[in-house]
């Protein structure tokens, strides 16, 4: 809600303090300041210009009750605009951090899954090879040692057929 130029708002609050008594406006500009300015001589010029409206009291007004009122419309809000600017860098930096370490994880996860499927695959394989080359000793067994010449040309096409779906 804060406006995104400052300069009419300084305005309307120099105005306003020269008008009558410096208040309530120029804490809602010393946040709104604090919160917008990033360069620190601006925010250094902006504290003592403010501070000098109150440091200099109209007639019949204690110079203790006006550096009360610097402290708490001009620091008091800059310190806390100053600090609601500084947690909002740290939490944006924290949320930078944390999606960054979201996508590391994400990648190791799917790294580590795409390595499981391969060792998988490879004991798979190894099983399959293992079981194929029974096979196919089994079948060359049966055609030689079977009877029946029709017994022997199934286990022949077994065998061959071993011998061709097993890895060189």
């Amino acid at each position: 809600m804060a406006p995104r130029r400052v300069w009419p708002l300084l305005t309307v609050t120099a105005v306003d303090a020269l008008a009558r008594s410096p208040g309530l406006l120029v804490a809602v500009t010393s946040y709104v300041v604090a919160t917008t300015c990033r360069r620190r001589s601006h925010l250094a010029t902006y504290a003592m210009s403010a501070s000098l409206l109150f440091v200099l009291p109209p007639p019949g007004a204690a110079l203790a009750s006006s550096l009360g009122g610097v402290a708490l419309f001009v620091w008091l809000p800059m310190a806390l605009g100053l600090w609601t600017t500084a947690r909002g860098q740290v939490l944006e930096g924290l949320c930078e951090r944390a999606d960054r370490l979201e996508g590391e994880q994400l990648a190791r996860t799917e790294r580590a899954r795409a390595q499981e499927r391969a060792r998988i695959a490879r004991d798979m394989h190894d099983v399959v090879a293992h079981r194929v080359s029974l096979m196919v000793l089994h079948a060359g067994a049966l055609e030689i040692n079977a009877v029946e010449r029709d017994t022997a040309a199934r286990a022949e096409l077994i065998r061959t057929t071993g011998v061709d779906a097993s890895p060189a």
